[in-house]
């Protein structure tokens, strides 16, 4: 097969996101890669060429949207893919491994003074952001940390060091002025992670009429017919393999495309989530990962209340039980690491305020210690 030119050069260096621009329609059925590929770059998207051992791959894929980074993103996502910047090069589309891990050395004494915060900022990082990692099928064996005399040293993929080194600045940033901080991770434009920030858009409705007729097929074939009948993209779950591959059965004759959507969604025992600009079809305890995994470093001083540090422990071990994403709490020094859906946030801080205007901060008194109305203890005259 004859390669695409090199054309873009692209910078391993820890840089803002480069933007692509312009509306993309893919729509390809046991295409190979590199052909699909060639012709993402035709409509403007990225420059990017795919590694030689998937570049006859036969790729099944729609897509329909406005930006070709976008697109790059949801191929990536779809095909189980990563993008990845070449050294003089455009950047190449191939397995996981292609994502060569790199090193960075973080001075970590400041944040975390003690051995037993540096630990608990450790723990934090291989349960949090490892853990997202390999969630989105990234190789387990390219992000690895350790501790040595004060200092971090982690060897793992540039998306991953982004975003150790966004978690290092909250928590650095966090104290007497600012109560809490959140993790904003600066992705490149074909980087595909999990800490994207909540999406404030509003989704488009789902207009008009298609026509399709699907029996028996993978969830995935069912996705990409839709998105070929109609101007929106559809998409299973990419990291839900169970869900991809049920089979099911869609018919549509000049059927409204919401009616076939709600079809979809009750075969599927599955929920529509509006996620970097395509709708994806999700299960319920799934829908956590969609609507945005959020880091948010809280300053816990010695006057942060017990109960307090308690309460976030549990919430993000009951919605990790729950979902099986990478949610956690630790405490490291003055600060507390917690990462949790959005929603369980504000209903912590909800709770919080509440306490605290209840004056109550220290948490239910035991009930022998418990006063009476009128202010004497049970079983002593009062004052008069």
């Amino acid at each position: 097969m004859r390669r695409l030119p090199c054309l873009l050069v692209f910078a391993l260096a820890l840089g803002p996101p480069i933007a692509h621009g312009g509306r993309v329609v893919l729509d390809t059925k046991e295409v190979e890669l590199e052909r699909v590929l060639a012709l993402l770059v035709a409509q403007g998207g990225p420059r990017v060429v795919a590694a030689p051992d998937v570049a006859e791959r036969p790729i099944t894929f729609a897509v329909k949207t406005d930006a070709g980074s976008r697109a790059l993103r949801w191929l990536c996502r779809h095909s189980g893919l990563v993008a990845a910047p070449g050294a003089n090069g455009p950047l190449t589309l191939g397995r996981p491994a292609i994502d060569k891990p790199i090193v960075k050395d973080y001075k970590v004494t400041r944040l975390a003074e003690t051995e037993k915060a540096q630990e608990a900022l450790l723990d934090f990082i291989t349960h949090v952001c490892f853990a997202a990692h390999r969630l989105q099928g990234g190789d387990a064996a390219a992000a690895e940390a350790k501790l040595e005399k004060g200092r971090l040293k982690v060897r793992a993929p540039i998306p991953v060091q982004r975003e150790i080194l966004a978690l290092l600045r909250a928590a650095a940033e966090t104290g007497e002025r600012h109560a809490n901080e959140v993790l904003r991770v600066v992705y490149a434009s074909h980087e595909t992670g999990l800490f994207l920030p909540r999406g404030s858009a509003r989704p488009p409705k789902l207009t008009g009429k298609v026509t399709l007729d699907v029996t028996d097929e993978t969830a995935d074939a069912a996705t990409w017919a839709l998105t070929s009948a109609s101007t929106a993209s559809f998409f299973i779950d990419p990291w839900d393999k169970a869900l991809r591959e049920r089979h099911i059965s869609l018919e549509a004759d000049g059927t409204a495309l919401a009616d076939v959507v709600k079809q979809l969604e009750t075969q599927l025992d599955a929920r529509r989530v509006w996620y970097d600009g395509a709708w994806v079809l999700v299960r319920e305890q799934r829908l956590p990962l969609f609507d945005g995994t959020l880091v948010r470093a809280y300053y816990a001083p010695s006057a942060f209340r017990p109960w307090a540090e308690q309460r976030l422990r549990r919430l993000a071990g009951a919605a990790g039980q729950r979902s099986g994403l990478p949610y956690a709490a630790e405490r490291v020094g003055d600060r507390i690491l917690a990462s949790m859906p959005p929603d369980v946030h504000e209903s912590f801080e909800a709770f919080r305020e509440r306490r605290d205007e209840e004056g109550d901060n220290d948490g239910p008194r035991p009930r022998h210690d418990r006063r009476p109305k009128g202010g004497a203890r049970k079983g002593r005259p009062g004052k008069r």
